[in-house]
């Protein structure tokens, strides 16, 4: 008896046009930007390099590779975006080449391709763990992957539950939903840094992991950047960009590069990946500690730079006070360090 194989749980007919609101806030149009900046220049995309990108949706990306020279390849599982996304190709005089896939049932041969790269669509899978290894599957050896995903466990995300939780403490009542700590609709996973390194296949080398963006989606952000002088807004963007690089567990978005090792070095690679992933992770409280001290420093800086520009007491009235507590601040803890550190006498 041959047994039937089981239907996979995909929407063939998802269409996006309900998942980009109509008017974007300049924290999002910031993120979007840098997500697809990033995730691109880590591809690398190379002349005559086989490259794929799974979940392709339009096409938008592959279409703003057209001049590397590379064999561009995308799938998607709905059929509506397929179609979109050889309309997006076609427009740019790209001969499309989108196949009608699930990332988990990919139909191409194995170690047939160069580069393979997921870029915001890994928590729409419905078995994402079984699509990175069909994604290490297809990598030729010395191949690169590279995978971008929202990060439910940012530092927005845990600033978001915060406000919402005292929101309902003094006023009985939840912020508006739907929350954007919460996974949409469309997603089945809800992703962070540890989920990511978990669910990488093993034989792959983890070459980078950074972040991108902080304080997305927190209540009332977007609404200060908008008031906030085009200049100084970027400034501010830029500066908590580069801290999220450096904390990707905090981060926004995460983007992670790896790549599939030559043979010789594939036994070395499979079981270091988590190893390497640890070594690297610092303590998470002395990082939100340093964080923290990074971003109030960031946040007065440019409150003074605004009130200069302004000419408002009460714009530099708060960087002032915010620098003056952070000096009390200091001195306390330089005061309790000396109080209560351990001084071993000398030996004799």
């Amino acid at each position: 008896m041959h047994l039937q194989p089981q239907p996979e749980p995909l929407d063939r007919s998802w269409d996006d046009e309900h998942v980009i609101p109509p008017e974007l806030g300049p924290d999002t149009v910031f993120l979007f930007d840098r997500m697809t900046k990033d995730t691109l220049e880590a591809v690398g995309a190379k002349p005559k390099a086989r490259v794929l990108d799974v979940g392709c949706g339009r096409g938008l990306d592959l279409a703003s590779q057209s001049g590397k020279g590379s064999i561009l390849i995308g799938c998607d599982p709905s059929g509506v975006m397929v179609r979109r996304a050889r309309e997006t190709l076609r427009e740019k005089g790209v001969q499309p080449m989108v196949v009608c896939c699930s990332a988990e049932h990919l139909p191409f041969a194995s170690a047939s391709l160069h580069r393979v790269y997921c870029k915001g669509a890994i928590d729409h899978f419905y078995d994402p763990q079984r699509a990175l290894k069909e994604m290490a599957r297809v990598l030729s050896p010395g191949g690169r992957l590279v995978i971008s995903v929202a990060n439910f466990e940012s530092l927005g995300c845990r600033l978001g539950r915060l406000y919402n939780r005292l929101h309902r403490i003094f006023t009985g009542k939840e912020l508006q939903r739907p929350h954007f700590w919460e996974i949409p609709k469309d997603h089945v996973y809800r992703f962070h840094k540890g989920l990511l390194l978990e669910f990488m296949p093993p034989g792959i080398q983890l070459l980078n992991l950074r972040g991108i963006s902080l304080f997305w989606g927190v209540p009332g952000w977007g609404a200060f950047l908008k008031r906030t002088p085009p200049q100084a807004r970027e400034l501010l963007l830029g500066m908590l960009d580069r801290l999220g690089r450096v904390f990707p567990s905090l981060a926004d978005v995460i983007v992670l590069r790896a790549q599939k090792p030559v043979e010789k070095e594939a036994a070395k690679t499979s079981s270091g990946l988590a190893e390497r992933a640890k070594g690297e992770e610092m303590n998470l409280n002395t990082r939100i500690q340093g964080l923290l001290i990074c971003a109030g420093t960031v946040v007065a800086a440019v409150l003074f730079l605004i009130g200069l520009i302004m000419k408002s007491y009460w714009a530099l009235a708060i960087p002032v006070a915010i620098g003056f507590l952070w000096l009390l601040g200091l001195a306390f803890w330089i005061g309790w360090t000396l109080l209560t550190i351990r001084v071993e006498p000398p030996g004799e």
